[in-house]
């Protein structure tokens, strides 16, 4: 049994078959300054994620409300490396169409939604579909990163400093001249 919501977190993120539904404005303005946000800001975050996502094995959609550059009369869906991204029909706010996806999906206990939104994550659970908040889905993706970095600093192959290369070429030749 799980104690708590960091443990379902942690069990979440290491099962690597869930499948995540992200409310992506709500991430997106839960991670990033709303004054300090633009299209290009956006995007860049989309890239991240996309390769935190690749990166850890993850897959999931980024669901956005309708906006002027994707308003149609049906969801506007495109792929990238790990991620969909998708934007609901105009006239249709997306939380709503987050619960239609939700509602379409065949296999449910392997669907995690990412949203701080309460009345979603009620809806979802009635769903029989658990929750991650965004500050948590972030923090944890975050330091999955950072412990990532730090393995690869690790493992890149380090120059030895010139004193170091000239200590280390006294040791051999004088072991050399024993010999």
């Amino acid at each position: 049994m799980l104690q708590t919501i960091q443990d379902f977190v942690l069990a979440s993120f290491s099962n690597k078959s869930f499948f995540y539904v992200i409310d992506a404005y709500n991430l997106l303005f839960k991670t990033r300054k709303p004054s300090k946000f633009s299209e290009q800001s956006k995007n860049d975050f989309i890239s991240l994620l996309d390769n935190w996502m690749g990166s850890f094995g993850f897959k999931g959609i980024l669901i956005f409300d309708s906006n002027p550059n994707h308003a149609r009369d049906y969801p506007t869906k495109s792929r990238l490396n790990h991620l969909e991204i998708a934007h609901a029909p105009i006239n249709l706010e997306g939380d709503l169409y987050i619960l239609e996806y939700l509602s379409a999906l065949k296999n449910k206990p392997q669907v995690r939604l990412i949203t701080s939104d309460r009345e979603l994550s009620a809806h979802a659970k009635n769903l029989q579909i658990k929750t991650i908040s965004c500050s948590e889905f972030y923090s944890h993706l975050t330091e999955l990163a950072q412990k990532s970095e730090a393995i690869k600093n690790d493992l890149k192959p380090h120059r030895d400093s010139k004193q170091e290369i000239e200590r280390l070429e006294k040791i051999f030749e004088s072991n050399s001249k024993k010999l």
